[in-house]
């Protein structure tokens, strides 16, 4: 829930969320959320099907990172992990035809 609340400070206007099924992304005080948001007009939610991976858009960009920065990459604490992670993730968000790529692949969109 506190994704949700900060996304919707970054983004006031309405928006369409993916939402996978996370048991914690159907928990009760989670629906509880996402029914207020939906009544006032912020949201339109479409849930992912279950086990299918291959609709998931983050799906792909998990494999672009283990594809690039985190390919034979063993490192021994969890904050190097963490640090290799975000700067892939950087990589990533400048690049516009990159993030439609995924959504792309997905077959969800275009």
């Amino acid at each position: 829930m506190d994704f949700l609340k900060a996304l919707r400070r970054e983004f006031p206007r309405p928006v369409t969320l993916l939402w996978d099924r996370l048991p914690a992304h159907k928990s009760g005080p989670t629906l509880d959320y996402l029914n207020q948001v939906y009544e006032e007009g912020w949201l339109a939610l479409e849930w992912l099907p279950p086990y299918a991976p291959e609709l998931n858009p983050v799906e792909y960009v998990w494999g672009h990172l283990d594809g690039g920065v985190m390919a034979n990459y063993a490192p021994p604490t969890l904050a190097e992990i963490r640090q290799r992670l975000h700067q892939g993730a950087r990589r990533i968000y400048p690049r516009p035809a990159l993030l439609k790529g995924f959504l792309k692949a997905s077959g969800l969109f275009f």
